[in-house]
């Protein structure tokens, strides 16, 4: 199973979200399109895309809760949202979270899609009247386009909401608009996976193995080459291992011990945390790098324990990156992963 970021950020709880009302959040372009009532984004999430020769950057803020103000409340009337959405990009949620009766949030049937003559994909839903402040949770799923994330130009994200049924008497509306970015960098991605091996460890509970990440395999995906700023983390419980090398490292193959600088090494919360910088890496390189642990002695018996991981860290300055969801790898052995060949392997 992978999970990305993408996902993560989804799948959190909406009750979150709409605790969070700070309208100065947002960050989407967006254009008001009538006065009688406005609806704002509260808080956004990026969603990036490139032209199909990914020489440009698509992003678009897109909405993730929304709120609408109508100075004229009907108490009877329900109010319908339409949401206008490029189906590339988006998939519908089952359902929607929109405000109900008094200060209560409820959770709402949406329309089945429809394909509209421009190319979009058009969805219907209610909310309670009666309140001159409404909001609901954005009904949209973004996909995992990766690795064919250079669709060319994006379609806006289109909001409008009136009174049920009587679609000619808007009320608000907003638009989303993606930007168009030259950042003169070639998109590149890197993917991520290691193998497994384990050391024997006082753990309490079923088993006394503890498992570390002896081989990573770093895939340069293109189609620029990688930042020259990238560190490879590699993390253990340090009551189990003191110290962390790389015992070779090759590119393509053939030997390449530049390619990691010396590590920094730091103790943190019982966890030993090594960082290797990363040379740059040309699209299509596979860097293979062989790791040894140095095992701690006389250790107590332990009733948790920090899983060993290894992931790539990125300034968050660095622009480019590509949303490949596998720059990490962790040993979940604690989580139902089923094991292959007594080592957990997965991604997230």
């Amino acid at each position: 199973m992978e999970i990305t970021r993408r996902k993560i950020i989804i799948g959190a709880p909406a009750v979150a979200l709409l605790a969070w009302s700070n309208p100065q959040a947002a960050h989407a372009e967006q254009v008001h399109l009538s006065t009688a009532g406005t609806l704002s984004p509260v808080t956004s999430a990026p969603f990036v895309s490139y032209s199909t020769d990914f020489r440009l950057e698509y992003r678009l803020d897109y909405p993730l809760y929304v709120t609408l103000q109508r100075p004229d409340p009907d108490p009877v009337e329900p109010v319908q949202v339409s949401v206008l959405y490029d189906g590339r990009l988006f998939d519908p949620s089952n359902s929607v979270v929109c405000s109900g009766p008094g200060n209560d949030f409820v959770s709402q049937e949406i329309s089945a899609p429809q394909t509209t003559s421009d190319g979009r994909m058009a969805l219907t839903f209610l909310i309670d009247g009666g309140r001159t402040d409404r909001a609901f949770v954005m009904p949209l799923v973004p996909k995992d386009l990766y690795p064919s994330e250079n669709l060319g130009e994006v379609k806006p994200i289109d909001v409008s909401a009136g009174p049920s049924g009587a679609a000619a008497s808007e009320v608000a509306s907003m638009q989303i608009i993606a930007r168009e970015l030259d950042t003169g960098v070639l998109p590149w991605g890197i993917e991520l996976r290691a193998g497994w091996n384990a050391i024997e460890a006082p753990l309490a509970g079923p088993g006394d193995l503890y498992r570390l990440p002896v081989i990573v395999h770093c895939q340069s995906v293109g189609p620029g080459r990688t930042s020259d700023q990238l560190q490879l983390e590699v993390v253990g419980d340090a009551r189990l291992v003191t110290s962390v090398r790389v015992e070779s490292a090759m590119v393509n193959g053939v030997a390449a011990t530049s390619v990691l600088g010396t590590p920094s090494t730091e103790s943190d919360g019982g966890r030993l945390r090594a960082r290797f910088p990363l040379a740059a890496l040309e699209a299509g390189d596979a860097l293979t790098v062989e790791l040894a642990f140095s095992p701690a002695a006389g250790v107590s018996t332990m009733r948790n324990v920090v899983f060993a991981s290894v992931n790539l860290i990125t300034p968050p300055e660095i622009v480019g990156q590509r949303a490949t969801g596998l720059t990490m790898a962790t040993d979940r052995s604690a989580s139902g992963i089923p094991n292959e060949q007594d080592s957990a392997v997965g991604t997230i």
